[in-house]
């Protein structure tokens, strides 16, 4: 059922809803069992083939009827991705001329097998119009194999040459790109497959930076431009040269405004987005405050990319210390009605920033109170993983007992962090601002949460965490909340209720 599920989600977003007789919005007083498993699948009743062959049928999955039934049902849904519409603002700008060049090709195919030749030279020809200005190399070249067969066909001996000479010229351009794409992709799932891959192929990535650069300035291709600079701001992401990477958006935007990389390709969104992100690591707030402002407008509020940005804003607000904005950018994203619909991670990441949140914003600023003990058994996912922002979540907890007072749990923490930086940041040299903090909220444990004793046993590395330059994304986990802002609030915490005891 998940994938019938998974189709019923694209298509009832996408694609025309009455496109096989059925209106998906208001189905019939008398529903068929096609409807009737339609529904149960869309609205979650059915979420496995035994929810729903019970459901239906009072039987179990193996029945044939049910088989048959889900078959009819699924192969309907995907007649219906034929149908889908990706002019949406939310889609990468290329798809929707993408999309636009295959359907015409897909007509001229059948076209040219029913024998209808000028009719098909329409349509290869409406194809190709899209095709070249696009840069969208393979269905240049389907088309043009196509005009060449037709033109042999039609006796064209003019046609024939100038098309087979085009098609020479585009077959050279993939060759340099299929070239540039096996070195790209294979690099590209080395550094993601994990971290021990991406320790081993971090030189090997600089190298394919140069490469691909060289293939580039060999063949004036957008598609192999798209992986070089894709390729050069991942790579100067994982050693931690931001400033490069603000360097090639900038370099980007000139060369698309002179005119010298496709303006229907070029996605000018990552743009805003990973150059805000860059100013967020690079401690350049004011400048990423202004480019995460101005790169609002062109994410769509129901996209996953809207939400993605609007992470970068969220941190460089709490980076910040503007907690007022930080306030307002959570309360934007709390009542976007798509919050649901993006990635189960995604949204764990909010309710985490969320609570960090809740701990550091000044007592006059309203927010919603965080049941805590919900809080944690909530994050599924990053229970499961461990990697991305599972030592905020401990830490956090720490934050949240010390709130509470509680000590035995504190201590608990505590001891889950020190086992969890063994086990997961042992390598020497490396995570050392997790480990400096960690070595601090000991420094609470020790000195009994005396405020004057833990600020001057904290002091030492208070000062190395102001000073220590933090890692590329290679091995690091985002602050949430910087580390040394974290003890302020922390020893401020301290202080106020010192400050109640006292009274």
């Amino acid at each position: 059922m998940e994938e019938i599920r998974k189709l019923i989600r694209i298509v009832t977003n996408r694609a025309d809803k009455n496109a096989f007789g059925v209106d998906l919005d208001a189905i019939s007083a008398y529903p068929s069992l096609e409807e009737k498993l339609y529904l149960g699948a869309k609205e979650g009743r059915f979420l496995t083939d035994e929810d729903a062959a019970r459901g239906l049928y009072d039987t179990d999955s193996t029945d044939h009827r049910f088989r048959m039934l889900k078959s009819r049902l699924k192969s309907k849904l995907m007649n219906l991705l034929f149908l889908v519409d990706f002019r949406d603002t939310r889609d990468k700008i290329s798809w929707q001329y993408e999309t636009e060049s295959e359907n015409h090709l897909q007509r001229a195919r059948i076209l040219f097998r029913n024998g209808e030749f000028e009719m098909t030279e329409k349509q290869l020809n409406k194809c190709l119009a899209i095709s070249r200005e696009c840069e969208l190399t393979n269905i240049t070249i389907d088309a043009l194999r196509m005009l060449r067969t037709i033109y042999s066909e039609r006796f064209k001996p003019t046609d024939y040459h100038r098309t087979t000479e085009e098609l020479e010229e585009y077959l050279k351009i993939q060759i340099q790109e299929d070239k540039a794409n096996n070195i790209y992709y294979l690099i590209n799932m080395n550094l993601r497959k994990s971290l021990h891959s991406r320790k081993m192929n971090l030189e090997k990535a600089g190298e394919v930076v140069k490469q691909l650069e060289k293939i580039y300035g060999q063949c004036n291709s957008f598609n192999i431009y798209e992986k070089y600079y894709r390729m050069t701001i991942f790579y100067n992401e994982l050693v931690g040269n931001f400033d490069k990477v603000v360097e090639l958006t900038r370099k980007a935007e000139t060369l698309l405004e002179e005119g010298k990389i496709n303006q229907l390709r070029f996605d000018i969104r990552y743009n805003h987005y990973i150059r805000t992100y860059a100013y967020l690591r690079m401690k350049k707030y004011d400048e990423g405050l202004r480019a995460a402002a101005e790169g609002m407008e062109h994410f769509d509020r129901s996209s996953s990319n809207w939400f993605s940005h609007m992470e970068n804003y969220m941190l460089l607000a709490l980076h910040s210390k503007s907690f007022k904005l930080g306030h307002d950018l959570m309360q934007r994203v709390l009542r976007n009605p798509h919050m649901d619909k993006i990635p189960k991670k995604a949204q764990e990441r909010w309710k985490l920033f969320h609570a960090y949140l809740n701990f550091v914003i000044p007592e006059h600023l309203p927010i919603d109170v965080i049941n805590f003990d919900e809080f944690y058994i909530s994050m599924t996912e990053y229970n499961k993983d461990k990697r991305g922002y599972n030592t905020a979540i401990l830490i956090l907890e720490f934050l949240h007992h010390l709130k509470a007072g509680n000590t035995d749990r504190m201590l608990d923490r505590i001891e889950s962090l020190v086992t969890y930086m063994k086990r997961h940041f042992g390598d020497p040299g490396q995570h050392a601002r997790e480990k400096l903090f960690i070595k601090m909220l000991k420094a609470l444990i020790s000195t009994n949460f005396d405020l004057d004793k833990a600020r001057k046993k904290g002091r030492k590395y208070f000062v190395k965490l102001k000073e220590e330059v933090e890692p590329g994304d290679a091995f690091a986990e985002i602050e949430i909340i910087p580390y040394h802002q974290l003890w302020e609030h922390i020893l401020q915490l301290l202080e106020k209720k010192q400050e109640s005891v006292s009274v």
